[in-house]
Protein backbone atom coordinates (compact mmCIF):
# COMPACT_ATOMS: atom_id res chain seq x y z
CA UNK A 1 0.00 0.00 0.00
CA UNK A 2 0.93 3.70 0.16
CA UNK A 3 0.71 6.52 2.44
CA UNK A 4 -1.95 9.23 2.21
CA UNK A 5 -0.16 12.29 1.77
CA UNK A 6 -0.72 14.43 5.00
CA UNK A 7 1.32 16.51 6.80
CA UNK A 8 1.85 15.71 10.49
CA UNK A 9 2.80 12.09 9.41
CA UNK A 10 4.58 9.92 12.21
CA UNK A 11 6.32 6.95 11.10
CA UNK A 12 7.48 3.99 13.10
CA UNK A 13 9.30 0.65 11.98
CA UNK A 14 8.64 -2.85 14.61
CA UNK A 15 10.57 -5.96 14.55
CA UNK A 16 8.94 -7.64 11.94
CA UNK A 17 9.74 -4.35 9.64
CA UNK A 18 6.15 -3.55 9.73
CA UNK A 19 6.03 0.48 9.40
CA UNK A 20 3.43 2.03 11.04
CA UNK A 21 1.80 5.70 10.23
CA UNK A 22 -0.55 8.03 12.32
CA UNK A 23 -2.17 10.70 10.24
CA UNK A 24 -4.20 12.41 12.09
CA UNK A 25 -6.62 9.79 13.80
CA UNK A 26 -6.28 6.84 11.55
CA UNK A 27 -3.44 4.27 12.07
CA UNK A 28 -1.72 2.82 9.04
CA UNK A 29 0.10 -0.76 8.49
CA UNK A 30 2.45 -0.48 5.42
CA UNK A 31 0.36 1.64 4.02
CA UNK A 32 -3.09 0.07 4.72
CA UNK A 33 -5.60 1.35 7.05
CA UNK A 34 -5.80 -0.53 10.27
CA UNK A 35 -7.59 1.15 13.05
CA UNK A 36 -8.50 4.63 13.96
CA UNK A 37 -7.02 6.09 17.35
CA UNK A 38 -9.38 7.87 19.89
CA UNK A 39 -7.81 10.89 18.93
CA UNK A 40 -5.32 12.79 16.65
CA UNK A 41 -1.88 11.46 17.07
CA UNK A 42 1.18 13.20 17.41
CA UNK A 43 3.56 10.80 17.46
CA UNK A 44 3.61 6.60 17.11
CA UNK A 45 6.38 4.53 18.73
CA UNK A 46 6.57 0.58 17.97
CA UNK A 47 8.11 -0.79 21.34
CA UNK A 48 10.62 -3.92 21.96
CA UNK A 49 7.12 -5.94 22.38
CA UNK A 50 5.49 -5.17 19.85
CA UNK A 51 3.36 -2.13 21.26
CA UNK A 52 2.51 0.76 19.67
CA UNK A 53 2.08 3.81 21.52
CA UNK A 54 0.35 7.07 20.54
CA UNK A 55 0.88 10.40 21.54
CA UNK A 56 -1.78 12.98 21.67
CA UNK A 57 -2.04 16.90 22.29
CA UNK A 58 -5.04 16.14 24.63
CA UNK A 59 -5.95 12.93 25.50
CA UNK A 60 -2.64 11.04 26.54
CA UNK A 61 -1.59 7.83 25.25
CA UNK A 62 -3.19 5.34 23.40
CA UNK A 63 -1.33 1.46 23.07
CA UNK A 64 -2.40 -0.85 20.59
CA UNK A 65 -1.39 -3.91 21.80
CA UNK A 66 -2.98 -7.44 20.28
CA UNK A 67 -5.38 -5.90 18.41
CA UNK A 68 -6.83 -3.97 21.51
CA UNK A 69 -6.14 -0.65 21.59
CA UNK A 70 -6.13 1.64 25.06
CA UNK A 71 -6.15 4.78 26.00
CA UNK A 72 -4.27 6.06 28.91
CA UNK A 73 -3.75 8.98 31.03
CA UNK A 74 -2.59 10.50 34.39
CA UNK A 75 -4.00 11.84 37.38
CA UNK A 76 -1.11 14.46 37.89
CA UNK A 77 -0.39 15.30 34.19
CA UNK A 78 -1.81 17.70 31.44
CA UNK A 79 -1.85 14.38 29.16
CA UNK A 80 -0.80 16.15 26.50
CA UNK A 81 2.51 13.97 24.71
CA UNK A 82 4.36 15.34 21.43
CA UNK A 83 6.62 12.39 21.98
CA UNK A 84 7.07 8.90 22.69
CA UNK A 85 10.36 7.00 22.70
CA UNK A 86 11.01 3.28 24.27
CA UNK A 87 14.77 2.98 25.83
CA UNK A 88 16.68 0.00 26.13
CA UNK A 89 15.31 -0.92 29.78
CA UNK A 90 11.78 -1.29 27.56
CA UNK A 91 10.66 2.03 29.62
CA UNK A 92 8.17 4.21 27.60
CA UNK A 93 8.68 7.89 27.81
CA UNK A 94 6.16 10.42 27.18
CA UNK A 95 6.90 14.21 26.81
CA UNK A 96 5.18 17.13 25.38
CA UNK A 97 5.64 21.28 25.14
CA UNK A 98 6.16 22.95 28.54
CA UNK A 99 4.91 20.01 30.34
CA UNK A 100 6.12 16.93 32.65
CA UNK A 101 8.33 14.32 31.25
CA UNK A 102 6.47 10.60 32.12
CA UNK A 103 8.01 7.74 32.51
CA UNK A 104 5.78 4.53 31.85
CA UNK A 105 6.70 0.86 31.90
CA UNK A 106 4.86 -1.83 29.54
CA UNK A 107 1.33 -1.75 31.23
CA UNK A 108 0.67 1.71 30.91
CA UNK A 109 1.20 2.48 34.21
CA UNK A 110 3.39 5.97 35.30
CA UNK A 111 6.77 4.98 37.06
CA UNK A 112 7.44 8.77 37.25
CA UNK A 113 5.84 12.27 36.30
CA UNK A 114 8.85 15.05 36.22
CA UNK A 115 7.82 18.42 36.29
CA UNK A 116 8.82 20.57 33.51
CA UNK A 117 5.81 22.91 32.56
CA UNK A 118 8.23 25.78 31.91
CA UNK A 119 11.29 24.01 30.69
CA UNK A 120 10.34 24.36 26.86
CA UNK A 121 9.74 21.19 24.78
CA UNK A 122 9.46 17.25 26.77
CA UNK A 123 9.16 15.89 23.18
CA UNK A 124 12.56 14.86 21.83
CA UNK A 125 14.09 11.71 22.88
CA UNK A 126 17.18 9.51 22.28
CA UNK A 127 19.28 6.95 24.27
CA UNK A 128 23.07 7.43 23.52
CA UNK A 129 25.68 4.75 22.77
CA UNK A 130 26.86 5.00 26.60
CA UNK A 131 23.53 4.15 27.60
CA UNK A 132 22.74 7.66 28.68
CA UNK A 133 18.84 9.25 27.63
CA UNK A 134 18.86 12.65 26.55
CA UNK A 135 15.38 14.83 26.51
CA UNK A 136 15.50 17.91 25.01
CA UNK A 137 18.36 19.88 26.85
CA UNK A 138 18.20 17.39 29.78
CA UNK A 139 19.95 14.16 30.47
CA UNK A 140 20.59 11.33 32.58
CA UNK A 141 23.68 9.08 32.54
CA UNK A 142 23.99 5.70 33.32
CA UNK A 143 25.05 5.67 36.67
CA UNK A 144 22.29 7.73 37.96
CA UNK A 145 19.63 5.45 36.44
CA UNK A 146 17.68 2.43 38.27
CA UNK A 147 17.43 -1.05 37.60
CA UNK A 148 14.32 0.12 35.93
CA UNK A 149 15.37 2.78 34.08
CA UNK A 150 14.15 5.73 35.93
CA UNK A 151 16.29 9.07 35.87
CA UNK A 152 17.49 9.80 39.47
CA UNK A 153 19.16 12.90 38.45
CA UNK A 154 18.85 14.77 35.36
CA UNK A 155 21.46 17.10 34.36
CA UNK A 156 20.97 20.37 31.75
CA UNK A 157 23.56 21.22 28.83
CA UNK A 158 23.18 24.79 29.92
CA UNK A 159 24.20 26.60 26.88
CA UNK A 160 20.63 25.12 25.41
CA UNK A 161 18.44 26.33 28.95
CA UNK A 162 14.72 27.30 28.14
CA UNK A 163 15.72 26.72 23.98
CA UNK A 164 13.04 23.73 22.19
CA UNK A 165 15.22 20.75 20.73
CA UNK A 166 13.60 18.74 18.20
CA UNK A 167 15.87 16.37 16.89
CA UNK A 168 18.97 14.59 19.10
CA UNK A 169 21.51 12.16 16.98
CA UNK A 170 25.16 10.65 17.99
CA UNK A 171 27.63 10.96 14.73
CA UNK A 172 29.24 8.00 14.67
CA UNK A 173 32.97 9.60 15.65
Amino acid sequence: GTFPEFLGNSFTTCRDSSVWAIVENRVYKNGEFVFSAGANGKTIYCDREDNLWISTMRDGLFRYRKSILRNITFEHSLNSFYGVYSDSYNTLWAGGFFSDLTQVDSNGDAIDIVNRKNEGTTATFFESSDGTIWNGYHYCKPENRTATGACLDFERVGQLFGKNVFTILEDSK
